[in-house]
């Protein structure tokens, strides 16, 4: 098999049996000796079962890396062409060696911004999950966004949050709490002032709505799409908030496999550009 070689992406070698923590890109095309002016691979991986996603040949038994560049795939005595004493050789002991995956449906940027600030779950009852809320916010710089995550209808009885409980901690800085299935947002009176959020602000849907108190105000706690004034308002889908949130998972990507995806659900705030 011969053909141009390919440059290595943003990859993961992925094992069965684990991870391996070199990373390296999609499939490559074997070469039958090293180009004596580039020398000999600086890695070697070899006895497990490599899948290559080459339908015309699925299997092999070795890849050679050298650079960013994966210079041959094939049988083990032809990886012997490309070792020197300085090559790495990497023993998959029977695993399987996979090409980096491409994601074509993910959420990770707006999954990682919604595991920003204090984790309250596994916290039942109201006063464990708000001394959680104030320890954490005492510690916070003061223009730190407040912000949180984990919390369930359960944690709290089967009652809903209140935009108050948060104010007694909280005082005048917005701050919000995501439910842990972010189907569900709790805030504070802050949070509201900053958004607009009033008791004329419309619900979006039967689905999509506040909870209110008897003259219409939210008490702080929304539903679904509902939660997006506040939480836009609050830099959600800020460049801040998004560098942020791929520490959480991008970054950690290519470590489980992961080398390509595309975001599936990335937010916009409101333009200047009018519909045509």
């Amino acid at each position: 098999m011969s053909g141009p070689r390919l440059r290595v992406t943003r990859a993961a070698v992925l094992a069965t049996a684990g991870f391996l923590g070199f990373t390296i890109g999609a499939a490559a095309v074997e070469a039958a000796q090293p180009d004596p002016a580039t020398g000999a691979a600086d890695w070697l991986f070899s006895g497990g079962l490599v899948y290559t996603v080459d339908p015309t040949r699925p299997h092999a038994e070795a890849v050679a890396v050298r650079g960013d560049t994966i210079v041959y795939v094939g049988d083990l005595a032809g990886a012997e062409a490309w070792k020197d004493n300085d090559t790495r050789e990497v023993d998959l002991s029977g695993r399987m060696l996979l090409p980096g995956f491409v994601d074509a449906h993910d959420h990770l940027s707006c999954l990682g911004a919604t595991k920003l600030g204090v984790n309250v779950r596994g916290l039942k009852g109201k006063e464990a999950i708000l001394e959680r809320v104030r320890s954490w916010v005492e510690r916070q710089p003061k223009d730190a966004v407040l912000r949180g995550h984990g919390w369930s209808m359960e944690s709290f009885g089967g009652v809903s949050p209140r935009r108050e409980w948060l104010d007694a901690v909280t005082g005048d800085r917005p701050m919000y709490v995501l439910s842990f299935d972010m189907h569900d947002l709790w805030f504070n009176t802050a949070a509201m002032r900053l958004a607009g959020v009033t008791a004329t602000t419309p619900d979006l849907s039967k689905t999509q709505y506040y909870e209110r108190d008897p003259d219409g105000t939210p008490t702080g706690h929304c539903h679904e799409d509902a939660s997006m004034q506040i939480l836009l308002a609050m830099g959600f889908s800020s460049p801040e908030t998004i560098r942020e949130a791929q520490k959480l998972t991008i970054d950690r990507a290519p470590g489980y496999g992961i080398t390509t995806y595309m975001e599936a659900g990335v937010l916009i705030g409101p333009t200047n550009h009018e519909s045509e």
